[in-house]
């Protein structure tokens, strides 16, 4: 199929249309069950990954568990699909991260991370490196939440290389070009998440394996999943690696992002 049949919306999260919460539950149910086949999942621990997805899906600062921390906070947040031939193929969400933890627990210790969260998040003219003693923009990451893939697009993405463009690649170019150059990247995916994970690497991203953490979000008895954390340091870097892409300008275009001259 033509790249011409893939439609692509980047749409802030808390304007998402409640009529996408079904279609984007039945992708969710059906991309969790394919990643973890080999786990055999009940209908009660897919149920409850796709509740935790409609939690954080309009405002990710909701989370309280092992997607989101008590010392991170969200901004910026946007919600990206690709819709092939009316059939929602793809979705993820992406936002600007900043974390802050307290050395302790006193009222002045938390106060103080808030704040330097804050200028972390909101500050573009520089005024936050007194109070960070850092530039606020490589402070600030740019982060990609779940990635979940329908089944009919997964066999297209199972046998394709890393040095292709894709739904996937496109789809974190459009969240990487809504981030100002120099600021980093992270993602964090489940470690069964092989699709997702072949597209951050084409995306110029790596993985911090000391970063792993074990947690468990399914129901007990099930073993606990390994939480990846992958990074790259400048999003215009990440952007380059896709326009070096095999087939990129397609992509690109099709989703309106602007293909650089002479790439």
């Amino acid at each position: 199929m033509s790249v011409k049949d893939v439609e692509f919306r980047a749409i802030p999260s808390w304007r998402l249309p409640r009529s996408l919460d079904r279609g984007i539950n039945l992708l969710v149910a059906d991309s969790i069950d394919a990643d973890f086949e080999e786990r055999g999942l009940s209908a009660a621990d897919i149920a409850l990954r796709v509740r935790a997805s409609q939690l954080t899906r309009r405002n990710l600062n909701r989370g309280r568990g092992s997607e989101v921390n008590r010392h991170q906070q969200y901004a910026r947040q946007l919600s990206l699909l690709a819709i092939r031939r009316g059939e929602l193929v793809a979705v993820t969400t992406t936002a600007d991260n900043a974390s802050s933890i307290p050395k302790d627990s006193s009222p002045t210790r938390v106060a103080q991370s808030k704040l330097e969260i804050a200028a972390k998040l909101f500050d573009t003219q520089g005024w936050s490196e007194k109070v960070t003693h850092r530039d606020p923009l490589t402070a600030r990451w740019r982060t990609f939440g779940l990635m979940a893939i329908a089944p009919s697009e997964r066999e297209r993405l199972d046998d394709v290389p890393s040095t292709e463009a894709t739904v996937v690649t496109t789809l974190i170019a459009m969240g990487v070009a809504e981030a100002y150059p120099n600021q980093p990247v992270s993602a964090y995916p489940w470690k069964e998440e092989g699709i997702w994970k072949t597209g951050l690497t084409a995306a110029g991203l790596v993985p911090e394996p000391k970063a792993a953490q074990p947690r468990h979000i399914f129901t007990p008895g099930q073993d606990p999943v390994v939480l990846e954390r992958w990074t790259a340091s400048r999003a215009e870097s990440c952007l380059d690696a896709i326009v070096n892409l095999n087939g990129s300008q397609q992509w690109l275009v099709q989703a309106g992002i602007e293909y650089p001259a002479g790439a």
